[in-house]
């Protein structure tokens, strides 16, 4: 055969291992021949041997198991990896039904046929079922502000508001050019964290991917100079943007995991002789911590400090005068 068909076959041989093999599934060298001369493809034992010892110089890990079973051993990709994909593509907030479909099929895609079947199988069994959004969010956002963060880049964007329209659909802000500072993950939604240019150098503004509109990466600006300390984590931002205050609770233990949940893992612990804990952590000086502190319910108390304390008295006797109280 000469070398153009010789270099068909070669492709022909590692689409068919690496889409029918894997750590559980081998095939046979009767097999491989099966699947080329279903191709239309001529190889043979010796042509095929050949074949393996060519790949295997490029990175091909193709083993002989038990003497006459073949596999593609070392593949890109675990199959517990492609399903931790799926699982995060399943608890993203800020895709659509319709993208979370697309993305959990060209995942399991990069499996073996088998593997493709198990991991949509278990995507469809709904492990995780979350509210999506209704619009369909532009992945190249993400993207684009990725090289903003990276490279200093001010960006232009065209964002849906808080506030919504006579036909309850939000409005749409007037462009707004942000000097973009970091991105996080929070509850299944994407946050970015930016300065609106034109705002005083300390402020920090918190956007949800999902709402942008349009993005312009503002590339002939001069780089800007990141004027705002960040906080060393922030789970969507709103909890640690602006001054920071320590927070004393008095609880119980049964209520840390719900506490490290909101606030992050960096809590200290002080128990009490009655069974009940002192916990102290760092949060923002700002009405988002007084709001997930009244999530916490009637299992905590708040200690310190005294000015949060009285914001989230006055928090609750607002709740109470709601209802006539």
């Amino acid at each position: 055969m000469n070398n153009e068909g010789a270099k068909k076959r070669i492709l022909a041989i590692v689409e068919y291992l690496r889409d029918y093999t894997d750590d559980k599934h081998l095939v046979t060298m009767v097999d491989i021949i099966g699947r080329l001369k279903l191709m239309g493809i001529h190889g043979d034992r010796k042509t095929i041997s050949r074949d393996f010892d060519v790949l295997r110089d490029f990175g091909y890990d193709i083993r002989k198991i038990k003497h006459h079973f073949y596999t593609l051993y070392d593949r890109p990709w675990e199959i517990f990896e492609l399903q931790l994909l799926i699982d995060f593509a399943n608890s993203a907030r800020f895709l659509t039904d319709e993208q979370t479909k697309e993305l959990v099929v060209k995942i399991a895609g990069l499996g073996s046929k088998h593997q493709r079947e198990d991991l949509i199988r278990h995507a469809n069994i709904r492990a995780f079922a979350q509210s999506k959004t209704g619009i369909k969010t532009n992945l190249q956002f993400l993207w684009d502000l990725n090289e903003a963060i990276a490279n200093r880049i001010p960006v232009k964007i065209e964002y849906a508001t808080g506030s919504y329209n006579e036909d309850y659909s939000k409005t749409i802000s007037s462009p707004i050019l942000v000097e973009p500072y970091g991105l996080s993950v929070w509850n299944g939604q994407y946050y970015w964290l930016g300065h609106p240019c034109g705002k005083p150098e300390n402020e920090i503004h918190v956007y949800r991917v999902s709402r942008i509109r349009k993005l312009d990466l503002l590339i002939g600006r001069p780089q800007f100079k990141v004027s705002a300390a960040l906080p060393e984590e922030y789970p969507g931002g709103h909890l640690y943007l602006g001054d920071s205050v320590t927070i004393k609770l008095k609880t119980t233990m049964d209520m840390l995991d719900k506490i490290q949940d909101i606030f992050g893992e960096r809590i200290s612990v002080h128990r009490n002789v009655d069974g009940s804990v002192n916990v102290a952590f760092k949060a923002s000086d700002n009405g988002a911590t007084i709001n997930a502190l009244l999530s916490l319910g009637s299992q905590i108390s708040l200690i310190e400090p005294e000015h949060a304390k009285n914001r989230y008295l006055d928090e609750l006797a607002r709740i109470l005068k709601n209802y006539g109280k």
